[in-house]
């Protein structure tokens, strides 16, 4: 009875590490094959990452190009100028034009922090005496380009002093419009109106060349 027992517990126990041998075996295929199927995934991914790059589409109708104003923006100005007195323009005459103009130079550089504000300087010389600088003054400068057509208007104000004649300091106020041919070049025209310490007021006119950097 005993030896009857004995082997039914040993075949019990056969078949219990029969079952698990297999459950072993089982779960060891699954895991391979499920390594294996995340090992080609990964590789699947990295192959479309970094042997097949999205490919762009190009639409020339839809391409951004470059605005040709930009913040952060160094201009150096070239300009020929004309000035008339406030008595010559209110009586205003082909002679009093003429005789009363004065008319120069010069140059300046400006400085824009965004696109549409900047701070400069500049120095002009007319036709006063032999010095070179008849005037140097300060401005701040308001623009406003017209999307990418390389128009801009713009507003200014400030002062500075005029050494020739005779020395005294000047307010001043005015606009004027500006085109770009490209980013680095561009023609401007303005007037402003100054309101000076001593003298009578005038206005001046300015046309020129504008570099930028």
């Amino acid at each position: 009875m005993a030896q009857v027992m004995l082997a039914s517990l040993c075949a019990m126990e056969n078949n219990n590490t029969m079952k698990m041998l297999r459950y072993l075996v089982a779960s060891s295929i699954l895991g391979t094959l499920s390594a294996c199927n995340c090992a080609k995934a990964q590789d699947s991914t990295t192959i479309n990452t970094t042997t097949q790059p999205p490919t762009a589409t190009r639409d020339d109708t839809s391409v951004d190009y470059p605005p040709l104003y930009r913040s952060q923006e160094l201009d150096l100005d070239l300009f020929g100028s004309g000035s008339l007195a406030k008595d010559t323009l209110e009586h205003i005459s082909g002679d009093r034009f003429r005789h009363h103009s004065l008319w120069g130079g010069g140059g300046g550089l400006t400085y824009f922090f965004c696109r549409y504000v900047g701070v400069g300087g500049e120095f002009d010389a007319e036709d006063r005496s032999h010095r070179f600088i008849d005037s140097a003054d300060g401005n701040v400068f308001v623009r406003i380009p017209i999307f990418n057509t390389g128009l801009a208007p713009y507003a200014f104000g400030g002062g500075g002093y005029q050494f020739e004649d005779f020395r005294q300091s000047f307010g001043q106020a005015g606009a004027g419009l500006e085109f770009r041919f490209t980013r680095q070049l561009g023609v401007f025209l303005d007037g402003r109106y100054v309101i000076a310490d001593q003298s009578e007021n005038y206005a001046e006119a300015r046309a020129g060349f504008r570099i930028t950097f």
